[in-house]
């Protein structure tokens, strides 16, 4: 089985209108961290051009269905040339994620899957949801060490607009429940529910 950690790496450039250091101002310069996928110890994003979509994996839980492992800073997996979804189903005690070849197989072979083998990670589901737990729990403390802390790569949470002073995530847990109304929504309308 393979093993997944993800970890918060923080990134070099600093979001528009970063106060620099804040010595003068009395602040302290906001920490900005992307979110990056390790399957048994590479990380799956590693040179990409992609961003890891942590808060929708942690929002997806065990719930099998279709997901985007990576996307485009603007949330639109299309626009960064990603046009298959990975597939995540739960059989046999074994977390199964399925990745398309055509989005993702010039990015994982030969680094991390060899030529031939099908682009597929198998966890164990005890330790899987662990793994997501781990990640918002780590989350919540850098939130709390950095009251300004700040998702980088993505564009579409609470990050301010171009020059505006960098303002506090909401907490993450509430962003992850806002994330699954959304997708309970999608899989409503899908299932020919209302809107």
């Amino acid at each position: 089985m393979n093993t997944l950690r993800i970890q918060f790496v923080p990134t070099s450039s600093q979001p528009p209108g970063s106060p620099g250091t804040g010595a003068s101002a009395g602040a302290a310069a906001p920490l900005t961290v992307e979110p990056r996928v390790l399957v048994d110890g590479i990380d799956l994003g590693e040179g990409a051009s992609y961003v890891f979509d942590w808060l929708y994996l942690v929002a997806q839980g065990l719930q099998p269905g279709e997901f985007d492992l990576f996307t485009c800073s603007c949330s639109v997996p299309g626009c960064a040339g990603i046009h298959e979804s990975c597939v995540l189903r739960v059989e046999a005690e074994q977390v199964i994620w399925e990745v398309p070849e055509t989005a993702y197989g010039r990015m994982l072979r030969p680094r991390v899957v060899a030529h031939g083998a099908p682009l597929r990670f198998v966890f164990e589901p005890r330790a899987y949801l662990q793994a997501l737990e781990d990640s918002v729990v780590h989350f919540e403390a850098l939130q709390r060490a950095h009251p300004l802390l700040q998702m980088g790569g993505l564009i579409d949470y609470d990050e301010p607009q171009e020059g505006d002073m960098p303002v506090p995530l909401r907490p993450v847990r509430e962003l992850l429940e806002d994330i699954r109304r959304w997708q309970a929504s999608m899989l409503e309308t899908s299932a020919g529910g209302t809107d």
